[in-house]
């Protein structure tokens, strides 16, 4: 009998300390969701104060004493930075390559995350979910192309000119060429139905993208690799355009 009671009284005492801790649960969860939230917040902080100061800094480039009598340009929508190249200066290869819809004196490219440039059209269709999974989710990359005429070029008066020498040209365009995925020798991987308009296609490419990865980053990687003065790292479009002088 008293063997009986002693186990009832545990019993009840285990299921009051049950309860107790049941009751300690959301404010458990409440005190790591804010801890979550602080650190967050901290981490963000950080990224973006790194993220303007590198953006400001220049990186250092040997002397290039090379005749700069080409002409390439930066085009920017105010977040994402895209490298424009006369057709001319490109190959009849990669040109056939591209196979664009029409013909064109200019095309741009820009390099971003694939669900990112084919659900958000516009910046009034981002989503937070689109927004979180390419930044932080790893997922595959596009290249953009879009066809300009001469009359586009004119119209578009916020292109930034790039000068370069023959030998800086063929490290852009190389960087350009080779974040493409090649399906054969015939052409790029071309997404079909995935375009904007009648003037740009998007094709698969190398590379994921990330928050220290970026479409810009993209653009900064391909200006260093051919010696041109632009910022050390940089997320932003401004990084690539703050440098070149007008």
């Amino acid at each position: 009998m008293i063997f009986s009671k002693g186990l009832y009284l545990l019993g009840v005492f285990a299921l009051y300390k049950q309860q107790v801790c049941f009751e300690k649960i959301p404010e458990m969860l409440y005190r790591i969701l804010r801890n979550l939230i602080r650190v967050s917040g901290v981490l963000i902080t950080l990224y973006l104060i790194a993220a303007l100061v590198l953006s400001l800094v220049c990186i250092e480039t040997e002397k290039d004493a090379c005749l700069k009598d080409q002409t390439i340009y930066v085009k920017t929508n105010g977040v994402h930075a895209d490298i424009v190249i006369p057709v001319n200066y490109l190959s009849e290869n990669f040109v056939q390559k591209l196979q664009m819809p029409i013909k064109a004196q200019f095309l741009s490219f820009g390099w971003g995350d694939k669900n990112f440039y084919l659900n958000t059209p516009s910046w009034t269709d981002l989503s937070f979910t689109t927004a979180f999974e390419a930044l932080f989710m790893q997922s595959a990359s596009v290249m953009h192309v879009t066809a300009y005429s001469w009359k586009n070029k004119q119209m578009n008066n916020n292109w930034k000119e790039v000068k370069v020498c023959q030998h800086q040209l063929d490290k852009i365009i190389r960087h350009i060429y080779t974040s493409f995925k090649d399906e054969n020798i015939y052409g790029f991987v071309s997404i079909k139905s995935a375009n904007y308009y009648t003037t740009d296609k998007f094709f698969d490419a190398y590379g994921s993208y990330n928050c220290f990865y970026t479409c810009n980053t993209w653009v900064v990687e391909g200006f260093q690799k051919a010696n041109i003065p632009v910022a050390i790292w940089s997320p932003f479009d401004f990084g690539v355009l703050f440098h070149l002088s007008d």
